[in-house]
């Protein structure tokens, strides 16, 4: 019985020690991290319409996946409108379709990511169709 008891004082003595390192941890760095909900819905709702109309762009079907990858972040911190273009025009080369139109309302929506848009809403030059 003896070694028994050993054994629970350490594991209490352990969870003291864990709790006491949480405590101290958690008053240093808080876990919750504040975010701008309105900039990731905008961001959000880019990335859906993109890959809604790359499947478009490259004809999938049903659960085939293009083969492009558009990161945003470049295209973002890219001051350049004709070097975007340029960008964009490599990478979907191998649409199916003519593609000037998606790159003409992909840097509208890019321009609209600014967090200095005061109406939160994109501004388009037409109707997305889900």
């Amino acid at each position: 019985m003896s070694g028994e008891n050993k054994e629970a004082d350490k594991i209490l003595r352990f969870d003291e020690a864990l709790s006491a390192s949480t405590a101290e941890s958690s008053k240093k760095y808080p876990s919750t991290a504040k975010y701008n909900r309105q900039a990731l819905n905008k961001r959000l709702t880019l990335e859906e319409w993109m890959h809604y109309e790359l499947r478009r762009l490259f004809g999938c079907q049903d659960e085939e996946e293009y083969r492009v990858e558009i990161d945003v972040d470049i295209l973002v911190h890219q001051d350049n409108n004709d070097k975007r273009t340029e960008m964009l025009e490599k990478v979907l080369a191998s649409a199916k379709l003519p593609v000037q139109e998606f790159i003409n309302e992909l840097l509208i929506r890019i321009q609209n990511l600014d967090s200095n848009n005061p109406s939160g809403k994109f501004i388009s030059t037409k109707e997305m169709e889900f």
